[in-house]
């Protein structure tokens, strides 16, 4: 529908390579054992557990900060693989979270932040 009204006042160019439909992040922990196995057989980033309390692993962050909207706010990483979300929230999982942006975008923990621009978690190291 908003194609189409788009189309009404624009020049649209058809992409040979365009996917309709997007493939969600996986919910690894409410998958039967025999998928959970051969996910991790495929990629053993699932095998590793970085939210204990909501059994989110590591792949699944992963999909959350390599997706097409590129999350870099812990809330946003929070909002789309349910991390930091259980009974600790986040005193398990953040420093492994921060880690992973780390590595993944090159951020410095000082970048890193919560909701955006004025959310700061880190102010400096300490070493």
């Amino acid at each position: 529908m908003v194609r189409d009204i788009i189309a009404n006042k624009e020049d649209l160019i058809s992409k040979d390579d365009f996917i309709a439909q997007r493939k969600g992040i996986v919910q690894f922990r409410e998958l039967p054992a025999e998928e959970k196995q051969a996910l991790i057989k495929e990629c053993p980033e699932y095998g590793e557990i970085v939210c204990r309390c909501e059994g989110i692993t590591k792949k699944e962050i992963l999909d959350a900060v390599n997706n097409p909207l590129g999350v870099t706010t812990l809330a946003g990483i929070k909002y789309r693989a349910r991390a930091m979300m259980g009974r600790c929230q986040g005193g398990y999982c953040l420093t492994r979270i921060v880690d992973i942006l780390k590595n993944e975008k090159g951020l410095n923990p000082e970048e890193i932040t919560l909701r955006g621009k004025n959310s700061k978690l880190f102010t400096g190291q300490v070493k």
